[in-house]
């Protein structure tokens, strides 16, 4: 994930833990694999490196299960104003 460069540090701390708060919440996730960090500077966004195995074999329900955290990430940003 890219974010602004004016984020706060303090809260590019809290919406890493929160986005890896939200990926624990799903059961497929691997929980001892999931990995959420502030990970990088780019031209122009902060990177966050968003990582999360499912323990899933269907590609459709992958996908569905990706869709629900990452729409779940997207309102987390909204909600805490980080801006991508």
């Amino acid at each position: 994930l890219g974010i602004h460069y004016d984020t706060p540090p303090e809260l590019i701390e809290q919406f890493c833990m929160r986005v890896k708060y939200l990926i624990s919440q799903e059961p497929a996730a691997a929980q001892d694999t999931i990995q959420v960090a502030f990970n990088g500077f780019a031209d122009s966004t902060l990177n966050i490196l968003v990582n999360f195995p499912l323990a899933v074999f269907d590609p459709q329900e992958e996908l569905s299960r990706q869709q629900k955290i990452f729409c779940e990430i997207l309102e987390a940003a909204k909600e805490m104003g980080v801006i991508f």
